[in-house]
């Protein structure tokens, strides 16, 4: 693997143009002609992250035992190995332990010269359960980290060491974390007289705590259709998602889903939560949020394929690893009705007010009869492949283009594609995107927002037609507008191309 990866950092430092490499410690390495630098920590810190999915030790990682342990192998399979020479240090210092700190400079061998390496973006996700893939498509595969990465996944079970998430009896109160499942089921048996939340992500005990942990590997157990059905005069309404519910229920059982491991929750207002199991898909572990996120939209996207009144319904927001939900078993602080549950197959098998009956406050809470573990889950093959990053970029990914064209989502002509390359992908939450397109005010996504409506509105005929794409768009944000403030958005672009607005 450190093989692979030299390979890889030798290509990108044949194109770097710069005679000299400077560290974050000031001091600096003169390049050299086929050779790069590359401490042997940071390639036990690459496999740490990459392959066990694991945050690096805070402070000195060397004092930590078993990223110690690595550190070792790793030493001595590079001093073994014939594919990388070692040219010694990077930089001349007395200090041995500055030295090595600064790494070593190595050149590769002819026939490790000619890889490609592994290649610079790993995949969005790993399984860790399910169908192996074939001989045909691991012979397929160009990097040898991605074939370790998928057999450490299974042969370790790493989706069984991300078991915490963050608590909460408060959407605006302290955060706490604990064992998922034991929290869990604690709230689904015994109730709760109070709102309890937690997030649908699952993080490694020791990446919990990280200071950016939606940059940490997560895994999300229940994979949650928080569906938000609407009644004719646009509000929200509990009927019209149950009605919802049932219809993505059918899908699944279509798709060769056991509904009796899919759980159905009522949270106590008009929101019911369809909660699939990622046993289902392999038990993912995602790369990080974002990916998750992306991973999961498309997912829904392709499992309502053309029902388009179900995807709407169902809420991105729960699409986030840190998005917080209500346990089952907890009151909702303005209805005062409870969260309840059941598998999905009883759900179908049930009135449409039956979960409603069981939530409100004058009945004794009722606990589900069992929470399925969702690892236990049996693979679905066909469902597994909907979570499957597709073989071509698609036309709203998350890649964005350096653009330095000026141009105003008022102006028209010029190549306005160029400043929709940009936002396409979307855009987080504050993201300062705009001084490369002569808007040094557009920051985060209302201003993404009004580019993409008035390139949408110029090259679709129908308003709503219109809306939709921009709709489909806003999935994309991280996180996404509202879509009241969204639609708010819309409507100021369509007045522009009215001519109502100067």
């Amino acid at each position: 693997m450190a093989a692979a990866r030299a390979a890889y950092v030798q290509q990108k430092a044949d194109q770097n143009d710069s005679d000299v490499l400077r560290f974050d410690s000031g001091a600096h390495s003169i390049r050299r002609d086929g050779t790069h630098v590359k401490s042997i920590q940071g390639h036990a810190e690459d496999v740490w992250r990459r392959i066990y999915k694991r945050p690096v030790p805070e402070g000195d990682p060397l004092d930590h035992e078993g990223f110690h342990r690595l550190y070792r192998r790793m030493q001595a399979s590079l001093r073994r190995t014939d594919l990388l020479e070692d040219r010694g240090a990077a930089i001349d210092d007395p200090n041995k332990k500055v030295r090595d700190q600064h790494g070593k400079r190595w050149a590769l061998s002819d026939q490790l010269d000619q890889a490609c390496g592994e290649p610079a973006d790993p995949p969005s996700f790993v399984r860790c359960a399910g169908e192996a893939p074939s001989a045909e498509e691991e012979s397929a595969e160009v990097g040898v980290w991605t074939r370790v990465e998928r057999q450490v996944a299974r042969e370790k079970d790493l989706h069984q060491e991300f078991t915490h998430a963050i608590t909460a009896s408060q959407l605006d109160g302290q955060r706490y974390t604990a064992n998922a499942r034991r929290w869990e089921r604690r709230y689904a048996r015994e109730g709760s007289e109070r709102p309890r939340y937690r997030t649908i992500g699952q993080w490694r005990p020791e990446a919990i705590g990280q200071p950016k942990r939606h940059e940490q590997a997560v895994r999300v157990p229940w994979i949650v259709a928080e569906i938000d059905g609407r009644g004719e005069d646009g509000d929200k309404d509990r009927g019209a998602s149950d009605r919802l519910a049932h219809r993505l229920l059918r899908r699944l059982k279509e798709f060769g889903v056991d509904l009796s491991g899919v759980m159905v929750s009522y949270s106590g207002n008009a929101s019911i939560h369809v909660r699939i199991p990622d046993g289902a898909v392999g038990c993912p572990i995602y790369r990080n949020a974002r990916e998750a996120k992306e991973s999961l939209s498309r997912f829904f996207d392709r499992l309502c394929g053309q029902d388009e009144a179900l995807r709407r319904a169902i809420d991105n927001a729960c699409l986030r690893p840190g998005q917080l939900i209500r346990a089952i078993g907890s009151v909702h602080e303005a209805t005062g009705r409870r969260t309840v549950g059941c598998a999905a197959d009883t759900f179908l098998s049930k009135p449409a007010s039956f979960l409603f009956s069981l939530s409100e406050p004058q009945f004794e809470y009722t606990p589900p009869e069992s929470i399925p573990l969702p690892r236990r889950a049996s693979f679905v093959p066909a469902l597994s492949v909907l979570l499957d990053t597709p073989d071509t970029p698609r036309d709203s990914g998350p890649e964005k283009t350096n653009v330095s064209q000026s141009i105003s989502p008022q102006e028209e002509g010029g190549e306005s594609g160029l400043v929709i390359g940009r936002v396409k992908g979307g855009v987080r939450e504050g993201e300062p995107w705009g001084p490369d397109v002569g808007r040094p005010c557009a920051v985060g996504r209302n201003w993404a927002a009004l580019f993409v409506a008035h390139d949408v509105l110029r090259r679709t005929g129908g308003k709503e037609s219109a809306w939709g794409k921009v709709w489909h768009w806003n999935r994309y944000n991280d996180p996404s507008l509202p879509e009241n403030e969204l639609r708010a958005v819309f409507e100021k672009a369509c007045r522009y191309q009215r001519g109502e607005v100067p």
